[in-house]
């Protein structure tokens, strides 16, 4: 997880000042600490995103800490340490219609208000709590253009208000750093959908800096293995070039130079998945696959494809490469891909459809205890090519209790891949318009009637076992 740190800065302050700015932050660590106990789905909105944001002024200044001036730097980072207590409920607050909605659109007016409400015990006058309150509250949604070029403070020490929103809103958005989403955090919560994302592109972000090859670049690097993961970091690398064209002008004109904002994403492992999905068509040449993958690096794809011959996923012949065929290549790709959006390509695959007979003939005798016969095959195997959770019961649940030995157990199986197929069908119920599916469960059905006795057999039979067990 990335460190955060306090900012240099930070340590361009007078003593005094920085001495001050340890003060606020303590008086405002334990009401940020409840940001996200109300609001339990959020990413982290605590002190030390506060501290994160102004880690990123070091990027986005890069040494020109003389560009602020002294007032403009205490101005700025006190902002920044507050820039969320408006996101702290109230216990009224959470008695509203949609407080959630309504936190998340206007914190940063609370913010503001609340600065200026406890501006005594954050060592603040009337003036400082104004101006703090007015840089931390632009932080989002404020008009910049509407803030004061240049407002004086004290005696010929001008703060440029405006040119310091800028810099809090673009940091702000730049801080998705892995520190936001703490994963013991997400597997405690199991957020939604939605904010599950959130937590999953936070997570996957490794560092956020200039570039070295060119310091007007700011660089966002991240790991990327799904595509889903690969569309949201950039949707939130295009949330972050929109916030950045917005501040740009007002950057510009204070000679603060970003030209532009660059994902750097690690994506060998998608890569090897994309290159896997080529191959579960048919097999193809190098030259093939670099073209079919063309919007990917060529040396990731040949790193891809280095990689998957070595561990044997995949072999090559006379300039063709394929699939291995065995179970466990065939589990290995299934496993890759399961979960992903791209499941559903690989179990309707050509590959699938050559190799899934005889993975299912193998797994049914060799765990079941049973011999299905060509019809019967051709039954499951329907099912199996149209469903990624029957097929994950079949190859990585393949596990029968051991008191079922003497018993026909066709029908375990049987359940097993008519459960995970009614799984996918109440996510997307169109799995159920094929008609040779629906004749294959009808017989599937069939069988298990016919058998059901021995079913509920198995299942007593069961039962009375662990009934004994318990009294020994």
């Amino acid at each position: 997880m990335v460190k955060i740190k306090k900012s240099e800065l930070r340590k361009t302050l007078a003593q005094e000042n920085i001495f001050r700015l340890e003060q606020i932050e303590r008086t405002a660590t334990p009401l940020l600490a409840r940001t996200t106990n109300v609001l339990i789905e959020y990413t982290e909105h605590t002190v030390e995103h506060s501290l994160g944001v102004e880690q990123i002024y070091d990027e986005i200044l890069k040494g020109k800490f003389d560009i602020l001036n002294e007032n403009e730097k205490f101005f700025l980072l006190a902002a920044t340490i507050l820039h969320d207590i408006g996101m702290v409920g109230t216990k009224v607050d959470l008695e509203l219609p949609d407080y959630e909605k309504i936190v998340r659109e206007q914190h940063h007016i609370f913010s503001r208000q609340r600065i200026l409400q406890l501006r005594h015990q954050f060592g603040f006058d009337q003036a400082e709590a104004n101006l703090i309150g007015k840089i931390a509250e632009a932080h989002r949604k404020v008009n910049l253009e509407g803030m004061e070029e240049s407002y004086q403070y004290g005696i010929g020490s001008p703060i440029r208000v405006k040119l310091l929103g800028a810099m809090i809103r673009f940091a702000d958005e730049l801080h998705v750093t892995n520190d936001r989403a703490p994963e013991i955090v997400s597997e405690v919560l199991n957020p939604g959908k939605v904010s599950k994302m959130h937590h999953s592109r936070h997570q996957k972000v490794a560092g956020v800096g200039r570039s070295r090859i060119n310091p007007a670049i700011i660089e966002i690097s991240a790991f990327v293995d799904d595509w889903d993961l690969e569309e949201s970091l950039m949707e939130m690398v295009r949330e972050i070039e929109k916030k950045h064209k917005s501040v740009n002008k007002i950057l510009e004109e204070n000679e603060i130079i970003i030209a532009e904002i660059s994902p750097n994403f690690d994506v060998e492992y998608l890569v090897q998945k994309e290159v896997l999905l080529e191959l579960s068509n048919g097999e193809k040449s190098r030259d093939e696959i670099l073209a079919n993958l063309e919007a990917r690096n060529p040396i990731t794809v040949e790193q891809a494809l280095d990689t998957l011959s070595i561990t044997n996923i995949i072999e090559e012949s006379e300039g063709q490469y394929s699939l291995n065929k065995d179970q466990k290549t065939f589990r290995y790709i299934f496993n890759k891909l399961s979960g992903t959006k791209n499941d559903i390509n690989f179990i309707s695959s050509k590959y699938v459809e050559e190799n899934i007979d005889s993975i299912l003939t193998d797994v049914a005798l060799n765990i079941y205890g049973y011999q299905l016969n060509p019809g019967e095959v051709e039954d499951r195997a329907l099912l199996l090519k149209s469903s990624p959770q029957a097929m994950d019961i079949l190859l990585n649940k393949q596990s029968v209790h051991t008191d079922f030995g003497h018993l026909q157990r066709l029908q375990v199986l049987d359940v097993s891949i008519l459960g995970g197929y009614l799984q996918d069908v109440t996510i997307n119920p169109k799995l159920a318009e094929d008609g040779e599916i629906l004749l294959a469960i009808q017989s599937i059905e069939n069988d298990l009637h016919k058998n059901l006795g021995s079913l509920l057999h198995i299942l007593k039979h069961v039962n009375q076992v662990e009934a004994e067990e318990k009294k020994k």
